[in-house]
């Protein structure tokens, strides 16, 4: 369960939310779905899950493009998965991309402008300020705290 955090995409993270809803399920109400009979509406949406795995990088991708992938209005569209995720589709995106983003700035020594790009951001103050609000550091910070790589001079 604990590998699912960590996963490379949201299929596997999902893979490991169902890993724990099995171990709790016996303490859940009779009336919540069961994680092994995943409802239709669940499995419409699983090819936008696909796609925004391969695509996060994507600068291009847009609310409109993923309710594309399935044929549905945007308003439509976000508002179901919203219902059967529990969050928005620009909300998993964003955690994708800065899953990614954590990972690279962990794990290589990157520029910031190349990292944001890797991350499907085109503006490195934009990449900065997104993965601050979302994670409470700058993305140097990030970097400096797990002492991999300390200060670049890089502006964030």
């Amino acid at each position: 369960i604990l590998t699912g955090l960590d996963a490379r995409g949201p299929a596997e993270f999902l893979d490991a939310v169902q890993a724990l809803l099995r171990l709790i399920g016996p303490f859940l109400p009779e009336e919540w779905e069961k994680p092994d009979n995943p409802s239709p509406a669940a499995q419409r949406l699983k090819p936008v899950l696909s796609y925004l795995d391969a695509n996060f990088a994507n600068p291009e991708l847009s609310l409109k493009k993923l309710a594309g992938v399935i044929h549905l209005q945007p308003t439509y569209f976000s508002n179901r998965f919203k219902k059967i995720f529990g969050t928005t589709p620009i909300h998993l995106l964003t955690e994708l991309r800065l899953r990614h983003a954590r990972s690279l700035l962990l794990n290589t020594d990157k520029t910031l402008n190349e990292i944001s790009f890797c991350c499907g951001y085109r503006d490195q103050f934009y990449f900065s300020r997104v993965f601050k609000k979302n994670t409470g550091q700058n993305p140097q910070q990030f970097r400096k705290s797990a002492g991999l790589f300390g200060a670049r001079g890089e502006s964030v």
